[in-house]
């Protein structure tokens, strides 16, 4: 870990404080967003725990209000595996395959003269930074 110290800068704190501030208006601004949804979903009249997906339309004189129930899928990748070994088929026989860096226990077991074979494969670009304020 890299460690700047930033000397008693004006600009710096109300960066902080501004920071702060906002993150905790976005807050605020989600759990209302998520309340209204909530009163949304009340009028829609669907059983969140049935099976039901898909749209419903609730309109009043010219407002017309669109929700789109869903469900979020993800693949155990063992189980997933494990299929493929009992069925001696690959993987994108039962699912789209989205491909992803190979994990460090993967890498540990790869053969070394895979390994450049598989970086060669891999684009790198910076992601969003993230930050975590904690005042003391």
């Amino acid at each position: 870990m890299d460690i700047r110290i930033v000397e008693e800068d004006e600009i710096f704190k109300e960066t902080v404080e501004r920071y702060l501030d906002l993150k905790s208006a976005k807050n605020s601004i989600d759990e209302e967003l998520d309340k209204c949804l909530e009163e949304f979903q009340s009028y829609a009249g669907v059983d969140l725990k049935s099976d039901f997906e898909g749209k419903v339309n609730l309109i009043s004189g010219k407002t017309k209000v669109e929700l789109e129930f869903k469900f979020n899928r993800s693949f155990d990748k063992k189980k997933l595996m494990e299929l493929c070994k009992r069925t001696g088929k690959p993987a994108q026989t039962y699912a789209n395959v989205k491909f992803e860096y190979p994990t460090k226990t993967m890498l540990k077991d790869m053969d070394t003269k895979m390994i450049d074979d598989i970086n060669s494969c891999i684009t790198t670009k910076r992601g969003k930074t993230s930050v975590s304020i904690d005042i003391k």
